[in-house]
């Protein structure tokens, strides 16, 4: 039987990967800025997946799965990253290219979370998984300069471990065994990671914790983690169990000053909000009281002021786009006036714009003020005319995707070419002569 929590999640995820295909809504008066498509990719056989633009709109990073030729039930991936201005393209990884650090053996393979780009474009982060015999998905983080190319390999330790006979306990590592979610600052010198689990046989529990990253010196630093006590992990006070069960929101400041992490904040069952602590692990502050877990998607500006943020619990006003004002502390549930529920999909990276789908159209809303445009439609230049809309990039829910540029005058899509069985991924530019 799944558990009602199970269907909330997974409804909300389904909410968000279906917006485009929402019953019909009043689109009259809704302004139209002349705006362009233009297509990005062209990867002839395979999928591109997992798109992100940094902030100039200058770099697009994103995966190719292409099926094995001798093996149809495999996928072979590619991390590649691509200049939009003349499609130069270069591969950055490809599964099976680098081996393992030391001690382990055998190739890496391109984990199971999207990539991370930075919002300089000058680094990219991405998991990576050993597939045999390493039980642990997502175990390894790779770490790129987008220009160089060379790549490092970081395992997370467990502070709790370091001064601890492992071996004796019955551990197979001193590592967290996977990295759930993460996210990396403008100049990708900070990657704040939550990471799940140890390498245990299970009788220690389940632990959750939450890493800094310095990129430059390869340095770590535990936030948040439970201490190891009589053969179990155990907590000292509250929060505790920082997003265990399921990558809910995670994000850092531009900066890469705070994490936003969501974590249990009582005994009581289901008792979840949001913090967000300072790089140093100081500062350590509460940011809302919705007493439970279903945060999915957030977004912090760069002064900090603000977060944005999708929920799909009962508490309030229910199920929307929340903005927090975090000098106040007063919370507001943002409304299009379209009469489609604001589902979003984007938030462009200086905070002021948020993008969803309506009616098979793709809409930005202004946050300050609520107004709203279309963007793009079966009319715009340059769409794809397929069996299938165009809509936003596809993740895994409870990722918040880089798909638009600072200032949110740029923005990925994904479509379907003609007489192609799988989607591509196209840039909209804003305020481009063409119209709608």
């Amino acid at each position: 039987m799944v558990s009602q929590k199970r269907i909330c999640w997974l409804g909300a995820g389904i909410i968000l990967l279906s917006i485009c295909f929402a019953p019909s809504i009043s689109l009259s008066g809704v302004k139209r800025p002349p705006s362009k498509i233009i297509r990005l990719t062209y990867t002839h056989e395979g999928v591109a997946r997992y798109p992100s633009i940094d902030e100039a709109g200058r770099l697009l990073l994103y995966i190719q799965e292409v099926k094995d030729k001798k093996d149809p039930l495999r996928v072979n991936r590619s991390l590649k990253i691509l200049r939009i201005k003349d499609g130069g393209e270069k591969v950055l990884f490809t599964d099976g290219r680098f081996n393992a650090p030391h001690p382990y053996k055998g190739a890496l393979i391109l984990g199971s979370k999207p990539p991370l780009l930075s919002g300089d474009g000058k680094k990219c982060a991405f998991t990576l998984t050993l597939p045999s015999p390493f039980p642990y998905p997502d175990h390894f983080l790779g770490i790129m300069d987008t220009d160089e190319g060379a790549l490092k390999v970081i395992e997370l330790k467990i502070e709790a471990l370091r001064s601890t006979n492992w071996k004796e306990m019955g551990f197979e590592g001193d590592s967290w065994a996977r990295v759930a979610s993460y996210a990396i600052s403008r100049d990708g010198n900070r990657i704040a990671c939550l990471v799940k689990g140890d390498m245990g046989k299970g009788r220690f529990g389940y632990p959750s914790g939450i890493v800094l990253v310095e990129t430059e010196n390869l340095t770590t630093k535990t936030l948040l983690a439970p201490q190891l006590k009589g053969g179990k992990w155990r907590w000292e006070g509250y929060p505790r169990n920082p997003l265990l069960g399921g990558e809910w929101i995670f994000d850092i400041t531009p900066d890469g000053e705070l994490i936003l992490f969501g974590a249990q904040t009582s005994p009581k069952e289901g008792d979840y909000d949001l913090y967000f602590i300072k790089h140093d692990g100081s500062g350590l502050k509460r940011l809302t009281y919705f007493h439970d877990p279903y945060f999915v998607l957030g977004h912090m500006d760069g002064s900090a002021n603000q977060l944005i943020l999708f929920y799909a619990g009962k508490s309030l006003e229910g199920i929307g786009t929340y903005l927090l004002d975090l000098r106040t502390g007063g919370i507001s549930y943002l409304r299009s006036r379209t009469g489609a529920r604001l589902d979003y999909e984007g938030v462009s990276g200086d905070g002021r714009y948020i993008f969803y789908c309506a009616n098979g159209r793709g809409m930005r809303y202004k946050v300050k003020g609520g107004e709203e445009e279309v963007i793009f439609s079966p009319q715009t230049p340059g769409y794809a005319r397929s069996g299938l809309p165009m809509t936003f990039p596809p993740y895994p829910a409870y990722f918040a995707p880089k798909i638009s540029s600072f200032s949110g005058e740029q923005v990925l899509i994904v479509g379907t070419p003609k007489g192609k069985g799988h989607t591509e991924i196209y840039l909209v530019t804003i305020g481009e002569e063409g119209g709608l």
